[in-house]
């Protein structure tokens, strides 16, 4: 498993975020299709809003030792103290079946459980994407019976409690 490093994102990395969607290998089971410009620049702008929601809490890049991107992965609430986050992680096509997805996960639930105001994680999955429903299972998470439908494609909803013994922010 190739050791990465999360990094939050910064308006000034688009040109990082830009080449991961941009790329037909990685949005092939994200959206199905390739982001142009113009999208890509409107859902960074979003993703760096989210990003102040929480220190702990957005949207992160992967990378390696020497600063070269290996993906992008996200613990997302869309309030401050949500109960709810979401968990996602994109590798790029370089690092799949070396367990870096596996390893992302293990990492953004460990973040979710020291974050004492999340009490569940929620994940979304292209049905097609074996690979990263396997990884969600091993994790604990439950595929939920109904799909959801997300911007227009249908998602697998995976859900994940996280028992708290007493209930506070932090």
């Amino acid at each position: 498993m190739p050791h990465f490093i999360l990094q939050k994102t910064e308006a000034s990395q688009f040109g990082d975020y830009l080449s991961l969607v941009q790329n037909p290998r990685i949005m092939a089971l994200i959206s199905g299709r390739t982001l142009g410009a113009t999208e890509a620049e409107t859902q960074y702008a979003a993703i760096q809003a989210r990003n102040l929601l929480h220190p702990a809490c957005g949207y992160f890049y992967l990378r390696d030792r020497n600063g070269q991107l290996m993906g992008l992965c996200k613990l997302q609430i869309n309030r401050p103290n949500a109960s709810e986050a979401e968990i996602g992680y994109l590798p790029h096509p370089d690092y799949w079946g070396r367990g870096l997805a596996s390893a992302v996960c293990t990492e953004l639930l460990a973040r979710a459980r020291e974050l004492r105001f999340i009490h569940r994680l929620r994940a979304l999955t292209d049905p097609a994407n074996h690979a990263s429903a396997h990884i969600l299972r091993k994790h604990g998470f439950a595929l939920q019976a109904e799909p959801v439908s997300e911007h227009g494609y249908q998602r697998q909803l995976w859900l994940l409690p996280l028992p708290r013994a007493e209930h506070r922010a932090t």
